[in-house]
């Protein structure tokens, strides 16, 4: 599992996935696979982490 905290730009990662979570076409699973995660489930926990809120919720909250 690769976790964007050991990647050495990994805020510009993080502003990456909410980035692509705002544009609509790009399911959960696209763009943590974009990211280098081989798991969503691992991409969802990380994001949780780093903006407490589910992917999902993230995209619901800012469309």
């Amino acid at each position: 599992m690769r976790l964007l905290e050991d990647m050495p730009n990994a805020r510009r990662s993080t502003e990456l996935a909410a980035s692509h979570l705002r544009d609509s076409s790009m399911t959960v699973e696209a763009v943590a696979t974009l990211l280098g995660y081989y798991d969503s489930a691992a991409f969802r926990k990380a994001f949780h982490r780093w903006y407490r809120q589910s992917p999902a919720e993230y995209r619901d909250s800012v469309l």
